[in-house]
């Protein structure tokens, strides 16, 4: 069964696959200057949904830079929290030190309790 949540992710890799950045519109450019710390009109974009079983909807590349997206769609707004384990085990695949992942954890916990 696809669900209005898949048709938006293979809706969104349309728009961005294979695309020059000169050929997308504002939002999206405004998008990717946000994901990627530089952006060129002559850059082509590469998008496809992710099967993985993580938590990516779909992956862009720029200028061999991988960025992983979650797309979600819904009709109300919603909070979804994740155990501060699995951030801590995403910090240390990204090569965060364990000393700076600590001290983050410290700030993140004065907040949540």
């Amino acid at each position: 069964m696809v669900t209005n949540g898949y048709k938006n992710k293979f809706a969104f890799v349309n728009i961005l696959n294979n695309k020059y950045v000169f050929e997308l519109d504002n939002n999206m450019k405004n998008l990717l200057k946000k994901l990627f710390s530089y952006i060129n009109e002559k850059d082509r974009i590469s998008c496809y949904k992710s099967f993985k079983t993580d938590k990516a909807d779909i992956v862009m590349v720029l200028n061999n830079i991988k960025k992983y997206i979650s797309i979600k769609s819904g009709k109300i707004n919603s909070i979804h929290m994740e155990h501060i384990i699995n951030f801590e085990k995403f910090l240390i695949e990204c090569k965060i030190p364990l000393e700076i992942i600590n001290i983050y954890k410290k700030y993140l916990l004065h907040y949540i309790f």
